[in-house]
């Protein structure tokens, strides 16, 4: 396996050594080159070193880690970010919205060897400003998909409903678009996870309750408000209508 080249920015001493000791452990081709307790000379040690990838605290004096890509223009951002995060679930939510890889402190051996593995993924300056702006409210409100060579950008109050289809899944908007990515409905419900006007009501659906137009029993299914009508069980039509009037 070819080596990878990584710098650690943090500004908790013990946290870097902490990392750098779990690298050289559980993943012996990455190689540390650098490291950094402040964005400032962080930005510094990328662009002397040129690495695959950075593992970046995010709540740092001065600079927050989200103000990192601020200082590279598009083209200078040939390594992917990994944040390394004590946040808190709301926070957390927010990154995942955001289609951002991160590890939750303490460290688990299983993400951060996860998280490695993910390096073809680089990130964006879109994706971070999407992670800004939903960190700004307590419910976030956009959601970042990844396309073939490109990322989509989709307002979460648009979503009627996500209907699996087979690896792939549709994004259905109130619209009437319908957006084929190539996620699972499973990794889309991960990412939607405490986001309360979404649940699973069926195998092969995820449904905005906000846009339930009709729960019938006797009918045995769901219709929602741009005319998709799903079939449901007893026991997911009442689970739907106790999450209404919860």
């Amino acid at each position: 396996m070819n080596n990878i080249k990584a710098i650690i920015i943090d500004d908790e001493p013990n946290a870097v050594k902490l990392l750098n000791a779990m690298l050289e452990n559980f993943l012996p081709h990455v190689k540390v080159v650098d490291t950094a307790n402040n964005v400032t000379d962080g930005v510094q040690a990328i662009k002397l070193h040129h690495p695959d990838l950075v593992f970046s605290d995010i709540e740092m004096p001065v600079h927050s880690g989200l103000e990192l890509l601020d200082f590279f223009e598009e083209h200078e951002i040939t390594f992917k970010v990994v944040f390394v995060t004590a946040y808190n679930q709301h926070a957390v939510q927010a990154i995942k919205l955001s289609a951002l890889d991160y590890i939750l402190k303490p460290i688990d051996p299983e993400e951060l060897i996860e998280a490695v593995n993910k390096l073809e993924k680089l990130q964006t300056k879109d994706k971070i400003n999407v992670l800004k702006e939903n960190l700004k409210t307590e419910k976030p409100k956009k959601l970042v998909i990844h396309q073939k060579q490109s990322i989509r950008i989709i307002n979460i109050d648009d979503l009627v409903c996500i209907k699996a289809d087979g690896a792939y899944s549709i994004l259905i908007t109130e619209e009437g678009d319908k957006i084929i990515i190539s996620q699972s409905l499973k990794q889309l419900e991960e990412q939607l996870e405490g986001h309360n006007k979404f649940m699973r009501c069926h195998r092969s659906y995820i449904i905005n309750i906000e846009c339930v137009k009709e729960a019938s029993k006797s009918k045995g299914k769901i219709t929602l408000s741009n005319g998709e009508e799903i079939a449901a069980t007893l026991d997911g039509i009442d689970a739907v209508i106790q999450k209404i009037t919860s």
